[in-house]
């Protein structure tokens, strides 16, 4: 982590801001081992491979990230290709900035939140483009992550335009409002979403905009086939809390062969190892909620933000709103 992102962060426990022990091992102006540390109920935070560690897990939460850990390691290693969530780099900018209804050029400058960065490929470009990114997620491969981006687009953490962290969504805190808190595919798989958007609204400045993805409980649900099929392999006992991130890769990997030749069958193009990555995403879930639209928006409103628009995808729906 570039050592100018320590004003913005805080101890995740009490709210405060955090210092940088003497122990440090730097380049330059990257931080690359070290601690933080809280002043005031002197908790420590650790930094490790340039990532910061603030999370604060409970042990569900702690096997999901071990999961995604395994999931992001073998995307990392190229073995899913360049596909992301069906989508390469470029077709990912582009949904981001459909989604929000900006233009590239007014990235520029931008101070950005991506709530459950993955593996920060969104981030990274965002930071390409000259806005100021910061990237959450709790999974295990992070380090992985650092070193990509390092590899690949080093002028971005060289900069100063862009930090991973890992911290949860439950225990969001920065000493920071941003333009944009970009929040996709994440709060149905939390363990209190509505806890967790609460942390997310706090978080926008005046004039920012707020994005959120999730499963909802919409007039047209559908609840998905994957969903359907993880909740029967849990009551089959196929897998539980104590299943091994290998085992369910090895399920799912056995899953997607009917699920690839039907789409042979059907000329679709979603290859059997992008079916695999589908499938385990949903399959090492403990938690799977269809949020209610309804007390999301209120939430949201109630916190003073204005929703520009709710489109309703099927089982999913997706929410722009906008802090006056």
């Amino acid at each position: 982590m570039h050592e100018a992102f320590i004003e913005v962060l805080k101890c995740p426990i009490c709210n405060s801001h955090l210092t940088l022990s003497s122990s440090t091992k730097k380049i330059g102006t990257i931080i690359v081992r070290g601690t933080l540390k809280c002043p005031t109920c002197g908790r420590s935070y650790n930094i490790i491979s340039g990532i910061p560690y603030l999370s604060v897990l409970d042990q569900t939460e702690e096997i999901i990230a071990e999961r995604y850990g395994l999931l992001f390691t073998y995307w990392l290693n190229n073995y899913f290709g360049n596909k992301l969530y069906g989508l390469i780099a470029e077709e990912e900018l582009t949904e981001f900035l459909n989604s929000l209804g900006i233009k590239e050029e007014y990235l520029n400058g931008l101070w950005i939140l991506d709530v459950g960065c993955g593996v920060a490929r969104l981030d990274a470009m965002l930071a390409l483009k000259g806005a100021y990114v910061v990237g959450t997620d709790i999974h295990t491969a992070l380090p992985l992550v650092y070193y990509y981006i390092v590899r690949s687009v080093p002028k971005v953490m060289r900069e100063g335009k862009l930090l991973i962290v890992n911290q949860d969504i439950h225990h969001l805190t920065f000493n920071k409002e941003f333009d944009i808190v970009w929040c996709e595919g994440v709060l149905s798989y939390v363990r209190d979403p509505y806890k967790a958007v609460i942390n997310l609204v706090k978080l926008v400045k005046d004039g920012g905009m707020l994005y959120i993805w999730a499963y909802g409980r919409t007039p047209y649900q559908v609840s998905s086939t994957k969903v359907k099929l993880s909740k029967l392999l849990r009551r089959g006992r196929l897998i539980s809390k104590s299943t091994s991130p290998t085992r369910i890769f090895k399920l799912a990997s056995i899953i997607a062969v009917p699920y690839a030749l039907t789409n042979i069958v059907r000329l679709e193009k979603v290859g059997y190892r992008e079916l695999i990555f589908h499938l385990y995403d949903i399959l090492i879930q403990e938690y799977i909620t269809f949020l209610d639209i309804s007390k999301l928006t209120r939430i949201i409103l109630r916190n003073g933000l204005e929703v520009r628009y709710i489109k309703v995808h099927d089982s999913s729906f997706s929410l722009l709103a906008i802090k006056r």
